[in-house]
């Protein structure tokens, strides 16, 4: 699970998207005919019905060029959402609105939440797109993780009450629902049996921002249980929650709520064990959910460091972070390049973007944007590369500039972007092949200070 974060303009007026994007490969604009309409809201656990005036789900056999693993895809491409899978789609809604993609550990939901706020929507999609399950827009629910299993789905629904959050449990098979309150206010909900990571008896920290607010960082469980105190008094409110795929270890942060914190100077990355309630301090990170990674298994965490808004400068890096003990191991890196965006693959497999250091300003301070033409000369300098268990990294050359590398499941391969459209490689040493696109703008070709976070773009099944 993650938290996903909406990129910020680019300092100075953000940069038209480039047009003239290719049509080749899957040509999911000339889908459009087909596609449904807004994953609307029904009641809690019950399935969505279509509108009587749209076609329900259909399911097209796009060009050979295209998604073929038996893997589930789901990809925001030429305005839609669409499922893909050994060679078919189906387009399961309009793209517009979506903040988030997360699958189910078992591959066979999809959580696609939809606006901020008040206009929150949660709709749980089977891999196929043809049942869903919609959590009441009435509530405004927040997506807080899966059982590790994927039969329960855990969202935040309502305002919090006096010192606690309304859980909800829905079972996506079946539709049933089950509603429990937790103490505090309720970041995740991880593990089996499920525990909520919360924050209690929250008040003011910081003069900067009175309404920035901080407690008590707990884990409880959702059905009785000691709570496990993780800090006395938090200096804000918990954010950029990450668990692992099995569920024994999660990932958290603090915003201090100096400045708009989450996409600027970076903060604590905090490492918890469930099993033992191990809280350990790893570094200083940015919030991009894009640029922290779990291993398959949950043993590690790959991870950027270095503080500084800028995503070209301070000393940009790797690491490789192991709940347990909290130890971390830096990734070696071409001298003079920053690294970001890890994938960890099965047996040790792991990529990585390299980008070259950027100097200059735009009267914030060095390393900061200074026009669209330097914006995309340094996207220009992207670079994936490849480590093969302990072998030396090595470039994908015939790629040229890419990003957002990530593991295929159970294979060698690896989907990356590459100019707003999205690629896949069967093994690292083939040639690419065009899946689809164009995938949203995002903020491209800068976003925030260099942030493009392409995990709102696509999603792959574990």
């Amino acid at each position: 699970m993650h938290t996903p974060i909406r990129p910020r303009p680019t300092h100075g007026g953000g940069a038209p998207a480039p047009t003239g994007w290719p049509r080749a490969a899957l040509t999911v604009a000339q889908l459009g005919a087909l596609a449904i309409g807004g994953l609307g809201a029904a009641a809690s656990g019950s399935p969505d019905p279509a509108p009587a005036t749209v076609r329900p789900p259909s399911t097209v056999r796009p060009p050979s060029a295209s998604w073929t693993p038996s893997d589930p895809l789901a990809v925001l491409a030429g305005g839609h959402l669409v499922l893909e899978r050994q060679g078919r789609a189906v387009v399961a809604g309009p793209a517009a609105g979506v903040v988030g993609l997360s699958w189910s550990p078992d591959g066979a939901w999809l959580a696609v939440a939809r606006g901020q706020g008040p206009s929150a929507q949660l709709v749980v999609v089977a891999a196929g797109g043809r049942r869903r399950r919609s959590v009441d827009q009435r509530q405004h629910p927040v997506l807080l993780g899966w059982s590790p299993t994927g039969h329960t789905l855990y969202a935040r629904v309502g305002a919090a009450g006096p010192g606690s959050t309304a859980v909800l449990a829905l079972d996506p098979a079946t539709g049933a629902v089950a509603t429990t309150r937790v103490a505090g206010a309720v970041a995740a909900v991880v593990g089996s049996p499920a525990v909520a990571l919360t924050q209690l008896g929250q008040r003011p920290v910081t003069l900067n921002h009175p309404s920035c607010t901080g407690g008590a960082v707990e884990l409880r469980a959702l059905r009785g249980g000691r709570p496990r105190l993780l800090q006395a008094l938090s200096d804000g409110p918990l954010t950029s929650v990450s668990a692992a795929p099995d569920g024994r270890a999660l990932a958290y942060s603090i915003d201090g709520c100096w400045s708009a914190s989450l996409a600027a100077d970076g903060f604590a990355v905090h490492l918890v064990e469930l099993a033992s309630g191990a809280d350990h301090q790893v570094g200083t990170a940015l919030g991009a959910p894009g640029w922290r990674a779990w291993a398959p298994g949950g043993e590690r965490l790959a991870l950027t460091l270095g503080a500084g808004r800028g995503a070209w400068g301070s000393d940009k890096r790797l690491a490789l972070c192991r709940p347990a003990s909290g130890a971390c191991i830096a990734v070696a890196r071409p001298p003079r390049a920053v690294a970001f965006a890890p994938s960890l693959g099965p047996g040790g497999r792991l990529a990585f973007v390299t980008a070259a250091p950027r100097g200059g300003s735009f009267g914030l301070g060095p390393g900061m944007p200074s026009s669209t033409a330097a914006d995309l000369a340094w996207q220009r300098t992207h670079r994936v590369w490849v480590r093969m268990s302990d072998a030396p990294a090595t470039p994908l050359v015939q790629l040229g500039a890419a990003d957002a590398p990530s593991w295929v499941p159970g294979t060698h391969g690896l989907l990356v972007v590459r100019q707003r459209w999205l690629w896949y490689l069967p093994t690292p040493a083939s040639a690419p092949r065009r899946v689809a696109g164009p995938l949203p703008a995002l903020g491209y070709p800068a976003g925030y200070y260099g942030l493009v976070d392409w995990t709102q773009a696509f999603a792959l099944a574990p």
